[in-house]
């Protein structure tokens, strides 16, 4: 057991034993090796164990000590009133424990879907809504908003305060009756200068 594996010196002599029989016979006996293997294994393994509870029993101590000087720091100084009052180390412990901070009710950490809808920005949710959806559609620029000098919308809050509207009566209108005679004549007579592409024949 944990107790007295340090104790057991079977570890520094498994060698010798394991060679004790070989001057008298050339074989090595496979058996009398993995039985010693074995109780090997298992005093290496108590000493692990033993090992990892003596340390968790220096760190338990270290908690404590360093819990009962905040408790100590935090009363200002008043440890012995607090004794008089019949408050004990006990309570003191139970009021610091990391376990007050945790919420006792499962139903106060559930959100309501009705609750979280009210959070979500709409046209965020409307964004993600699209671009779960497989194809090209579903590509987050595709469904992105542009604002402004090729600015990304991603949200309702990143709408600018004063939007550019065009204006329809600035609208230039383009001369184009120079193409009217262009457009009436016959291919064939139309200069070489005129054809879009030289190496294709004209009818």
């Amino acid at each position: 057991n944990q107790k007295n594996t340090w104790e057991l010196g079977l570890i520094d002599h498994l060698s010798k034993i394991i060679h004790a029989g070989e001057e008298e016979d050339d074989e090595t006996n496979f058996q009398k090796a993995s039985c010693t293997l074995e109780a090997g294994v298992k005093i290496y393994s108590l000493r692990v164990d033993s090992v990892h509870s003596e340390a968790y029993k220096v760190l338990g101590g270290i908690n404590r000590a360093g819990r009962g000087e905040e408790a100590d720091l935090g009363e200002g100084g008043d440890a012995e009133p607090a004794q008089e009052e019949g408050v004990n180390k006990k309570d003191v412990d139970r009021r610091i424990s990391p376990a007050s901070t945790l919420e006792p009710s499962f139903e106060a950490l559930n959100v309501k879907k009705f609750d979280a809808a009210f959070t979500v920005d709409p046209l965020y949710h409307q964004t993600t809504a699209q671009f779960d959806e497989g194809g090209a559609k579903g590509l987050l620029l595709y469904n992105l908003g542009v604002y402004g000098s090729c600015c990304v919308l991603f949200d309702s809050f990143e709408a600018p305060d004063k939007c550019i509207l065009s204006d329809p009566e600035k609208a230039e209108v383009i001369d184009l009756s120079f193409a009217k005679e262009l457009a009436a004549a016959e291919p064939s007579k139309l200069k070489y200068s005129a054809i879009a592409c030289p190496s294709l024949p004209t009818s």
